[in-house]
């Protein structure tokens, strides 16, 4: 048991001195690289670009410098993106000891001097862009042992000479080397260049030196003629012509051009990688906002169709209320019609009339004339006159709707106002 506990022990102190250890080293590569970025920007001129690199942090890989990538595994550089910030100097030899880089942008600065032959330390380095600088010399043949490179760019810079014989061998593999506007390039090229060399505006060619174009010639200048002085007697022969400037020499046939260069897309693929994930978010925020719209629009067609529906169902309700109301109008009126025959029934029969149907008789006079000097005895029944004449009288009146009706008991006449 003792010796179970003390191997666990034993293996927990080296398991403790392992990560002592891996940080050790995390942290001295960390110093090692604060050190060698700030030994490159010392040999460098104009870097207000480069204001994070200052020694306030030890750690460039998770203090931000500008233009510094590290690896994901480790805490080695292995990019340096110093293209088109206004740096000026000479290239820094402290870069050689970046054995780690890959990558290195030092296009569109203010570059001069030549390159550095201690580069052909950086044995990683798979793109270096040296072009639109101020570079002169020649291509080192030290730089042979730069077998991973696939990308070199040093165009329009003042180099000279031709491609060393050096690195036929260890750089037949490179795919992309950009050697155009050295006009003081001049020599043979390869034939393991020819398919990835461009060499527009030198002096390189299959044949051999190519010498660059001559430049125009400065304009002649037309001769100055001195006016005569005033009040000379002597007479002087016109001045010459001007002579005609002479013709500019004619140009050598230019090279024909070469393949056109393909730009590197290694730093244009890493771009739209690290953008990925915000074009996914665009397309998906795009496709939410049409979905949105689709269902706004389906949203007010309904919502229309819904006001149409209850407008003709309100419409409908009150059709149908003002024809409930003028049927219980007419039926209120025939039973107030109904009700008014009943009463004047009623009272005719209170009355102690008979009521029979006659054929149109024309109505009687108030005077009776069997019965001369009698007057007729006025009733008030339900608005109407009613005229008492006699016992054995036979009589008419004329009720509200109409019929004429005979009256033979009483003697009595209705009339109807």
């Amino acid at each position: 048991m003792i010796s179970c506990r003390f191997i666990l022990a034993t293996l927990c102190c080296l398991v403790s001195i392992c990560n002592c250890s891996r940080e050790e080293r995390r942290l001295q590569q960390a110093l090692t690289n604060a050190q060698l970025l700030l030994e490159i920007k010392a040999e460098l001129h104009n870097t207000s670009s480069l204001s994070t690199w200052n020694s306030s942090t030890t750690d460039p890989c998770t203090a931000g410098w500008y233009g510094v990538v590290c690896g994901p595994n480790s805490n080695a550089v292995i990019e340096l993106d110093l293209g088109i910030v206004g740096l000026s100097g000479t290239l820094p030899q402290a870069m050689s000891m970046l054995t780690s880089l890959q990558t290195l942008y030092l296009n569109v600065n203010a570059m001069s001097g030549p390159l550095p032959v201690s580069w052909s330390t950086l044995t990683n380095l798979n793109l270096l862009m040296l072009r639109n600088n101020s570079l002169t010399g020649t291509l080192p043949p030290q730089w042979s042992t730069l077998s991973n490179i696939k990308t070199l760019s040093v165009a329009n810079n003042q180099l000279q000479a031709s491609i060393p014989n050096s690195w036929t061998t260890p750089l037949a593999n490179i795919k992309f080397l950009d050697l155009q506007g050295n006009t003081g390039m001049c020599g043979v090229v390869q034939p393991a260049f020819t398919l990835s060399v461009t060499v527009q505006q030198t002096g390189l060619g299959p044949t051999g030196c190519q010498p660059p174009p001559p430049p125009f010639p400065p304009p002649v200048p037309p001769p100055i003629v001195l006016p005569p002085p005033p009040f000379s007697l002597q007479f002087s022969p016109p001045p010459p012509p001007p002579s005609p400037p002479p013709s500019p020499p004619p140009f050598p046939p230019s090279p024909p051009p070469g393949p056109p260069p393909s730009p590197p897309s290694s730093h244009v693929n890493s771009w739209i990688q690290d953008n990925l994930a915000l074009f996914i978010v665009i397309i998906i925020l795009g496709f939410l906002f049409l979905l949105f719209l689709i269902l706004a629009v389906v949203a007010f067609l309904w919502r229309r169709d819904a006001k149409k529906a209850e407008a003709a169902a309100i419409a409908a309700q009150k059709s149908a209320a003002a024809a409930t109301a003028a049927a219980e109008a007419t039926a209120a009126a025939n039973r107030d019609l109904h009700n008014t025959l009943m009463h004047q029934q009623q009272q005719i029969a209170a009355a102690g009339l008979k009521d029979t149907s006659t054929p149109e008789v024309p109505p009687v006079e108030p005077t009776d004339p069997t019965n001369p000097g009698e007057d007729p005895r006025p009733v008030t029944v339900e608005g109407a006159t009613v005229w008492a004449t006699g016992d054995n009288m036979a009589n008419t009146f004329h009720e509200y709707y109409g019929t004429k009706r005979t009256v033979d008991k009483a003697g009595i006449q209705l009339n109807n106002k």
